[in-house]
């Protein structure tokens, strides 16, 4: 072995053979981790490694542990070590000593030595005399000077070798981590290091550098100074700096006022591409953040002087929480946010701006703003004291002086929003959520934000009634809302003060294209004549509307949603609707007979889905001819359907929760007419429909879906299996290819004629516990696929006896 070069895993033993010593005669190694160091007992025995001899040696690992059972390990930091990392592969090659693996060590957890130095139970030995002999023991470790990466983990000794700091004139990385004794961290003779990691070094207070380009500094308790001994070197080098859970920290090189180390602003950490602080409350950091341009990755947070940051300087940017941690509190530390407290002028390629939960926001600096010029959305969630008062005099109305503003409602100057949206020309869209903002000067003002494309706004009751004209004595005008020609997507939610809305665009030019009304329970009328433009219109839980004018006219429209609003829009019981729309999606109609009707008779309506309309009785298609996907769910006292032999492009049809539909389908069934002759795909909960005279003709459905109604189940009404009539209907679906059981709490047993299908390639069953075998007679020779999901085991087990005659799989 003398040849070696790769020896990642050398444990020390008080055994023949595994003595520190056995390394003296590998002269060729590269790299070399040493573990269990705690069984080397003297400077002498640590000597006979001649780790000082070894030319070649780059990379060494240096690793002490307990003397019992090694530590508790619940963490994971080979992230900070892309030099000098050890991954599984290495611990587990060819190049180990006896084949155990070094464990990884812990910032959380005690270790087992640091335990047994604190008792003094008589079966226990103190380890009171480990810290002298692991300095006598790491001063016989001494490496040659050419190494370039060194890791030491787990050392106990009092104090540094004194080879650290005068003898490895080439080290480029060191990690130092758990070495619980060292107080004073002095490493500025180490005037090539690059990468700096420190972790979990308990006791050390003092730390001083030159000038690295990676440091990270993680759980140092008592760390509370942090020195440097060439701040300009430090400052054009410093590349990565990552600080966490360094409670008492206070000072850090280049953190204080630049003017004190004679550095420009605009130079200050130049090169600096990944910054986090985190958990570092007493840590004074003069200048704002981020640095540069160039930071790619940027946290803060819990920083007493720093707003909480989240992103980029070039991509989207954070500011306050974040909104998929549950357990983070609003930022407190914000009041102002201008160059002071964050650097606008690193932030010129900043495409995304969220400000969010910053309850104490009051003022936010357009100069500062003005600085973003690539910035395309801006998002301003949770900030309920969010005002500016440094108004500048473009975004001042003319004719709109301050006393008039304030005999005409609105508030003083110095509580009046001033949105800076025609400060950004490549702002796109805003977002504004639980905000008490208002929008100062001349209505007819909004709409000179002609670069926007997308305002969303929600629960800011006065920003929107400081946009929209609410005269009462002037119909006309009532509700209008002038916007820029420019906007393509408008969102309007939950303001319970809104009653008119009426979007409105000078010259009546247009690129409106998506419209969404939601949670405005007093909206009672909505008028659309000047959106010319819309594709896509929906409006959901607006339960006092009744006036939706100009929807006749939208000849663009494709998409409508209307949820508790959609009222009768043409008479005689007649829905009138642009013949160009192909989605129709209608939730609580509260008329008894839906017919949608458009001009001319001429369609393009594909897809229709009704659901949760108890109050209507009736459902008339005669006019929806090109209809190819019918959805009917939760109409509880629908009872008649007509025009249903009209609809011969139909492909897919679903009915769910409509006990009255089975007797309707039979009926019309029986009149003679050929119903769906095309259709593919069928979903039902009610198993009665198959029996009727509807599926008998069904020669082309390729899909069906049996789900599990539950309200048969709270009505008391169990279906173990499928009655003889509803089995002998299946067996007519001669082109069925996939069959579906979903959610059937109580059925037993699967129907006993499956194997009779011809065509079947795929069954599923899910959420079936009832079910405990297939059927006696099997399945049938076509199938190729078979899922089984939240079934019993006993049917799990029995289908997996399949697997070599088909695909199965099982949860």
């Amino acid at each position: 072995m003398t040849s070696l070069q790769e020896l990642t895993n050398f444990k020390v033993e008080n055994s023949i053979g595994f003595e520190i010593t056995q390394l003296q005669r590998m002269s060729e190694l590269v790299e070399l981790g040493v573990s269990r160091l705690e069984n080397v007992t003297t400077k002498q025995e640590a000597s006979g490694a001649s780790l000082k001899d070894k030319h070649h040696l780059e990379r060494l690992h240096l690793f002490w542990k307990g003397v019992r059972n090694g530590y508790d390990s619940d963490g994971n930091y080979n992230e900070y070590d892309s030099d000098l990392s050890y991954s599984d592969s290495d611990m587990n090659s060819e190049n180990e000593c006896d084949g155990n693996m070094i464990p990884e060590p812990s910032m959380h957890s005690e270790t087992e030595e640091e335990r047994l130095q604190t008792t003094n139970s008589n079966d226990v030995p103190s380890l009171d005399h480990i810290p002298d002999t692991a300095s006598e023991v790491l001063e016989g470790l001494e490496p040659h000077h050419n190494l370039k990466y060194l890791w030491i983990s787990w050392y106990n000794g009092a104090k540094a070798p004194t080879w650290l700091a005068t003898s490895l004139t080439h080290l480029q990385t060191l990690r130092l981590e758990n070495c619980g004794e060292w107080q004073r961290l002095s490493l500025e003779r180490l005037s090539l290091l690059r990468k700096l990691v420190l972790i979990k070094m308990k006791n050390a207070s003092v730390l001083s550098i030159r000038s690295p380009e990676e440091i990270i500094l993680i759980g140092m308790q008592k760390l509370h100074t942090c020195s440097c001994t060439s701040m300009g070197d430090l400052n054009s080098s410093l590349r990565v700096l990552k600080i966490e859970q360094c409670p008492v920290l206070k000072v850090f090189p280049l953190f204080q006022n630049s003017q004190q180390f004679k550095i420009e602003r605009m130079s200050w950490l130049s090169s600096l591409t990944k910054l986090t602080i985190n958990d570092c409350p007493h840590l004074h950091v003069h200048n704002p953040l981020p640095p540069s341009t160039i930071v790619s990755e940027l946290f803060i947070a819990g920083v007493s002087t720093l707003p909480r940051v989240e992103g980029s300087s070039h991509g989207t940017l954070r500011i306050g929480r974040h909104p998929n941690d549950i357990f983070s509190f609003d930022s407190d530390e914000l009041m102002i946010l201008d160059d002071k407290s964050l650097s606008f002028h690193s932030l010129r390629s900043l495409t995304r701006l969220v400000i969010d939960g910053c309850k104490n926001l009051m003022s936010v600096s357009f100069e500062s703003l003005r600085q973003l010029l690539r910035l395309k959305s801006l998002r301003i969630y949770n900030c309920p004291q969010l005002f500016s008062s440094n108004v500048p005099s473009e975004l001042t109305s003319e004719d709109t002086t301050a006393t008039e503003a304030s005999s005409s409602g609105y508030p003083s100057r110095d509580e009046l929003l001033h949105l800076p949206l025609n400060l950004i020309p490549s702002l796109k869209k805003v977002t504004i959520r639980f905000c008490s903002l208002r929008f100062y000067g001349n209505k007819e003002g909004f709409a000179r934000f002609t670069f926007l494309e997308g305002i969303a706004i929600s629960r800011c009751p006065e920003l929107i009634s400081s946009l929209v004209h609410n005269n009462r004595k002037d119909e006309q005008v009532n509700g209008r809302w002038l916007l820029p020609p420019s906007i393509v997507e408008l969102e309007i939610q939950d303001d319970n003060y809104l009653q008119m809305l009426q979007p409105c665009f000078p010259g009546s030019l247009t690129h409106l294209k998506r419209l969404q009304v939601q949670g405005n329970p007093n909206l009672t009328s909505l008028q659309l004549h000047s959106c010319t433009e819309l594709q896509e219109l929906i409006i959901q839980s607006c339960r006092s509307l009744n006036s939706l004018q100009g929807l006749q006219s939208l000849c663009n429209l494709r998409l409508l949603r209307a949820y508790r609003c959609l009222g009768d829009l043409g008479g005689d019981e007649r829905c009138l609707l642009p013949q160009s729309i192909e989605e129709l999606d209608i939730d609580e109609y509260f008329q008894e007979t839906l017919q949608p009707f458009f001009p001319r008779n001429l369609t393009c309506l594909k897809k229709l889905r009704v659901s949760g309309t108890t109050s209507f009785k009736s459902l008339e298609l005669m006019s929806c001819t090109a209809l190819e996907h019918l959805k009917i769910e939760g109409c509880a006292s629908l009872a008649t359907l007509v025009g249903l032999q009209s609809l011969h492009s139909l492909r897919h049809l679903e009915v769910f929760r409509c006990p009255s539909l089975p007797l309707c389908l039979e009926s019309l069934s029986g009149q003679g007419y050929e119903l769906c002759p095309r259709l593919e795909r069928l979903q039902i909960d009610d198993l009665s429909i198959l029996t009727t005279s509807l599926c008998q003709h069904l020669i082309s459905v390729q899909f069906l879906e049996l789900y599990g109604d539950p309200y048969l189940y709270i009505r008391g009404v169990e279906v173990a299996r499928l009655t003889d009539e509803q089995e002998r209907a299946l067996q007519l679906l001669t082109s069925l290819q996939e069959l579906q059981f979903k959610s059937h709490d109580s059925l037993v047993d699967l129907p006993t004629g499956l194997h009779n299908l011809p065509s079947l390639k795929r069954l599923k069953i899910d959420n079936c516990k009832s079910i405990m075998r297939l059927p006696e007679k099997g399945l049938p020779p076509s199938l190729e696929e078979l899922h089984i999901s939240n079934c019993s085991k006993e049917l799990a087990d029995h289908c997996r006896m399949l697997e070599s005659k088909l695909m199965v799989s099982t949860d």
